[in-house]
């Protein structure tokens, strides 16, 4: 029975699938519950695509928000570039946007899913 708990959200703006955002005791216990591909040992998250849908998946053995916003804009960027829109530093608000969309239903699905706290900066 796999231990990975996850909520999924529709990706707004744009018709780009769902946000499915998993926890679990590490990113390599997620790894291999969804059977992803790759050395993951030494992740404490990741970023995956599948059928149209973005994943983000994260340890709580070093679940912080600095780990959140790191992965946020690789699902955002992933996200952009499927639906064909370039974010650079003349055009970055839609970038921005998506960024903090993502952080949020992290947090909203940290939240639901009672997952528990976070790793404090530095410690």
């Amino acid at each position: 029975m796999p231990k990975t708990k996850k909520r999924s959200y529709k990706i707004p703006l744009f018709p780009a699938g769902r946000l499915y955002v998993l926890f679990g005791k590490s990113f390599a216990k997620i790894a291999k519950e969804e059977n992803l591909n790759g050395a993951y040992k030494d992740h404490a998250a990741g970023v995956w695509v599948w059928e149209g849908d973005y994943y983000v998946g994260f340890g709580l053995d070093e679940f912080s928000i600095p780990i959140i916003a790191h992965e946020a804009v690789h699902v955002a960027n992933n996200i952009l570039d499927h639906v064909g829109v370039k974010a650079d530093h003349n055009n970055d608000e839609t970038l921005a946007y998506m960024v903090s969309w993502v952080v949020g239903k992290v947090l909203d699905a940290q939240h639901d899913l009672k997952v528990g706290a976070m790793k404090q900066q530095g410690k």
